[in-house]
This record gives C-alpha cells, sequence and structure tokens, in this order.
C-alpha cells in the first residue's frame, strides 16, 4: 500500500474498490512468471471491496489467471 489507511469496518466513509486499488503497489518482479491461478484470502468483514480491487489489480497484471477467493 501506498499510504496507511483506517480499517473500513471502522469507517463511517467506506472507500470503493477503484479507491482502494489506487493505493494498492504490486511488485513487478513477482509477475514475471506467468499464473493460471492465483488464490486470495480476505476476511470480507465489511464489503469485499478489498478483495475486488485486489482481484482487479492482479487481473490487470495476469490477464489470463483465473483469481479465486
Amino acid at each position: 500500500m501506498k499510504d496507511n489507511i483506517e480499517a473500513t469496518h471502522t469507517t463511517a466513509q467506506r472507500p470503493k474498490p477503484g479507491e482502494i486499488e489506487a493505493n494498492l503497489l504490486l511488485d513487478q518482479r513477482l509477475c514475471r512468471e506467468k499464473k493460471e491461478t492465483i488464490f486470495l484470502v480476505d476476511d470480507v468483514i465489511a464489503s469485499g471491496a478489498h478483495f475486488k480491487a485486489c482481484q482487479h489489480k492482479l487481473q490487470e497484471n495476469f490477464p489470463k489467471a483465473e483469481i479465486k477467493g
């Protein structure tokens, strides 16, 4: 993450997946190998927005990968 943000379940204004994704960093050194399947684990306390943000960010870098969570 670029910046620390408050936990979603403790705020009145919940960020949308696009706002969360804009704050994510992906180490491009980890993107060199082809990935067929990627599994994400999220606690989904609030809305699943963090999962959706991560899923979209990964799909951009691994367009052929199946991303499951």
